[in-house]
């Protein structure tokens, strides 16, 4: 098959770049892309398209996603995830937000943190450059819809919940913005992308 789509199970520890290449290998197909980033650390589906089909990754891009996601609070790292050094540990929260209120919170939001390190480009310049050497251009904020929010459980040490994003929506950033509103800090420590559009 030399045009088409393959839905992917990345696993963690590799790039989704690092998927492309292994598939490349296997196939012999040299035209081919992902349709959507995940970060190393994260799993879940990773939509490729191949030989002409390259030409559709634009749209397949545009549709919202679908994360199971797992946070703990008190402390954050410079990347948002647990790949990255711890730069600032809390307290745990003492008393708990009403899970509705979280939810309902959630699903107003309209935009999110850029996290530092991320391939934004900031005047030419991806972002995570900055963040190695050290400085810390003005990045703004990016507009988000939050379709769904779910909460599977909450308290005092973390979070687990499920998310329908637009596009672009940084699951990392989300995770830090609950962790505020809880009153405290927190860290991304599982990602698993389980849906694109339908």
């Amino acid at each position: 098959m030399s045009n088409g789509f393959l839905l992917i199970d990345k696993p963690d520890g590799i790039s989704s770049f690092d998927v492309i290449r292994k598939l490349r290998k296997i196939t012999g197909i040299r035209k081919m892309g992902h349709t959507g980033t995940l970060d190393p650390f994260a799993t879940g589906l990773l939509i490729v398209c191949l030989g002409k089909y390259t030409r559709l990754a634009q749209f397949i891009e545009a549709h919202s996603k679908v994360y199971q996601v797992s946070a703990s609070f008190g402390s954050k790292t410079d990347t948002g995830d647990p790949t990255g050094q711890v730069t600032e540990t809390t307290e745990l929260p003492e008393a708990l937000p009403n899970i509705s209120d979280l939810i309902n919170s959630a699903l107003s939001l309209q935009s999110l943190a850029i996290p530092a390190y991320s391939a934004v480009k900031i005047n030419g310049k991806r972002a995570y450059q900055y963040a190695r050497e050290g400085k810390e251009p003005d990045i703004p904020d990016r507009e988000v819809t939050i379709h769904e929010f779910s909460v599977d459980s909450l308290s005092q040490t973390g979070i687990d919940y499920i998310c329908r994003v637009s596009k672009g929506t940084y699951i990392r950033s989300l995770s830090q913005w609950i962790a505020a509103y809880c009153g405290t800090l927190g860290v991304t420590t599982s990602l698993r992308r389980i849906a694109i559009g339908g």
